[in-house]
């Protein structure tokens, strides 16, 4: 069954709203359009005793909502479920939303509101907002998951799955990389192949993400892999870097934002002595030149950044480049070699908003 905004509320009285409450009153449901380009999201808010409360329901069909040609297994929402359930054992804290039903014959999964009293990270920045304790927070979740899960066999998918989902992803990564540096990036797979591994979040874009001025929470989790921990590290610090240059004007506050989401990672791994976490630094500046050209390249990419100045684009390009060619002890390093200096216009970003930087 395809679900639409013409048949969720039908959908939803017949198959979602006993695992909730009977009691429920459904005031409204709504399709979420923006940063949706995966997967059909709707929103259902209702009331119960006077409260007013919404519900996500998130559901799967086997191609991208915004490229049907593009074929994507339906069985991800299984993965996600999988992953949502292991996170929610890994991370005490309520970091990922609780599953109130999983709808396995029409790929639906039901899902609390992660987000309440927070925004996704994205929009944060484009008012020139950052929480840098909530930076530091985020570098520790993903630690965490990476130092329980660590060269153990932990895993969302049997072996052949896994290797399979690693195919799928790093080649839609890598395909705008491969244009200027290919053999860079065929020797960085093949090191992460043969790496030490761990779950990893693998789809760490930070509008999977909302914050608030402590905390973090994720969604959007059917990435989830076993896979080379620097990869996380690198998607992660390539869209907070892009989107941070794009929207704050000092470059020394998107330094700040590294800095901070290092040390919360290193916090979280430090008591795991056989975690080779100068490796994976060193890997994860290079992922980060591979996912900066996958956000800045590519024809049919939904996650491309539009930058409408060509020379600053070019720049970006570049310093991208560099990235994989050279090597960088951490991300820390690469940012200050490469882009420590870099001077944009807020004009260069088309979705730029002139609100004043308030640095938390």
């Amino acid at each position: 069954m395809n679900i639409s905004i013409n048949n969720v509320k039908e959908y939803f009285n017949s198959y979602i709203k006993s695992h909730i409450d009977e009691e429920i009153r459904v005031i409204e449901i709504k399709e979420v359009i923006e940063n949706t380009n995966v997967n059909y999201i709707f929103e259902v808010k209702y009331e119960k005793e006077k409260v007013i409360e919404r519900i996500y329901l998130k559901h799967a069909r086997p191609y991208l909502k915004v490229n049907k040609n593009i074929k994507f297994s339906i069985d991800r929402q299984n993965f996600e479920y999988r992953s949502l359930i292991k996170f929610k054992e890994i991370l005490v804290d309520n970091v990922v939303p609780d599953v109130l039903y999983f709808d396995r014959k029409n790929h639906v999964l039901a899902l609390t509101d992660i987000g309440k009293n927070m925004q996704l990270i994205p929009y944060l920045l484009k008012k020139g907002i950052i929480y840098l304790d909530a930076i530091a927070y985020f570098g520790m979740i993903i630690g965490k998951i990476h130092a329980s899960t660590y060269n153990n066999n932990v895993n969302i998918r049997n072996s052949d799955e896994n290797a399979k989902f690693i195919d799928f992803i790093m080649r839609f990564r890598s395909a705008s990389a491969r244009q200027f540096v290919s053999e860079e990036v065929d020797n960085l797979l093949i090191e992460g192949n043969h790496s030490k591994t761990s779950l990893v979040y693998g789809d760490p874009f930070i509008k999977n993400i909302f914050m608030n001025e402590k905390k973090v929470r994720f969604c959007d989790l059917e990435a989830v892999m076993r896979y080379d921990p620097g990869f996380d590290i690198g998607y992660a610090l390539s869209d907070l870097i892009i989107t941070g240059l794009l929207n704050l004007k000092d470059p020394s506050v998107v330094r700040q934002i590294i800095k901070n989401f290092l040390n919360g990672y290193q916090k979280s791994i430090k008591k795991r002595n056989d975690i080779e976490l100068k490796k994976i630094l060193l890997k994860s500046s290079k992922f980060l030149g591979m996912i900066l050209l996958h956000r800045l390249v590519g024809e049919n990419n939904p996650n491309i950044i539009h930058i409408e100045n060509q020379d600053s684009k070019k720049k970006f390009i570049s310093n991208s480049i560099l990235l994989l060619k050279n090597s960088y002890d951490t991300p820390l390093d690469c940012f200050d070699e490469v882009f420590n200096d870099w001077k944009i216009e807020p004009r260069d970003c088309n979705y730029y908003e002139k609100d004043e930087f308030r640095y938390f």
